[in-house]
């Protein structure tokens, strides 16, 4: 006779505790990061279509709050841009080819905004681990909201050992205090910073994927300085 060993399986609670558990970690992470670098692969659905699929070199520092781009997939290849918020009005300064004139934009503008859902410092690994805990607090004060969890435990992502985790929350009841009605968060277990984010949402009367970011190649703390945001940089060619 086959005699089967049934292991218990986690309660509701104890799933909660290990994810407040990985958002501390990744809470803690996050406030020591000064300036990092990564790769972000971007994939969104906007306006009754999917985007493709952008590949992004990243440059960020905390402060003065900054950021480099250089678009490197086949989408927008060579594309770069630069913003800071204290430096040329807040506008993004955008070079987009050597045949092109650079163009500063309003980083809100239509222009600016037409392939992303977002601004663009909402990529910053800082703000989505900002965003992640905001919500969690906002259900940990809030008796009448509650979210339902599913830890997936350690998953690869593009070649990053992660933890990972989704969450359906109750974004109907709170649609200004939390991000989307669920999300999947994975961090890496090396870093405990954000290796993807993806959210779905209702769309065009469906409930869909409409963001997919992923972290690769992630350095923290690495020394950038001014340069690296500044279109007299030589290695730019703005």
């Amino acid at each position: 006779m086959l005699l089967l060993t049934l292991l218990p399986t986690a309660s509701a609670a104890d799933i909660e505790s290990t994810i407040a558990g990985l958002i501390s970690k990744m809470t803690v992470a996050s406030a020591a990061v000064q300036d990092a670098t990564w790769l972000l692969q971007m994939e969104q659905w906007k306006d009754g279509q999917q985007l493709p699929v952008q590949e992004i070199a990243v440059k960020y520092r905390r402060a003065p709050e900054s950021l480099y781009f250089h678009w490197v997939g086949a989408v927008n290849e060579g594309r770069e841009v630069l913003w800071s918020r204290e430096e040329r009005g807040g506008d993004l300064y955008v070079s987009t080819s050597p045949l092109v004139p650079n163009l500063s934009l309003d980083p809100l503008g239509t222009l600016a905004m037409r392939d992303s859902r977002h601004p663009v410092w909402m990529v910053e690994l800082t703000r989505i681990s900002d965003l992640i805990a905001e919500g969690a607090a906002v259900l940990d004060r809030r008796d009448d909201l509650s979210a339902t969890y599913k830890d997936l435990g350690v998953m690869d992502v593009f070649g990053t050992s992660s933890r990972c985790y989704t969450a359906t929350l109750p974004y109907t009841a709170a649609p200004d205090l939390l991000y989307a009605p669920k999300i999947r968060l994975c961090l890496s277990v090396e870093t405990w910073l954000p290796s993807r984010f993806t959210v779905w949402a209702d769309e065009d009367g469906a409930f869909r994927q409409v963001e997919d970011y992923v972290f690769q190649a992630i350095t923290v703390n690495v020394g950038l300085t001014s340069a690296d945001f500044s279109d007299d940089n030589p290695a730019y060619r703005f």
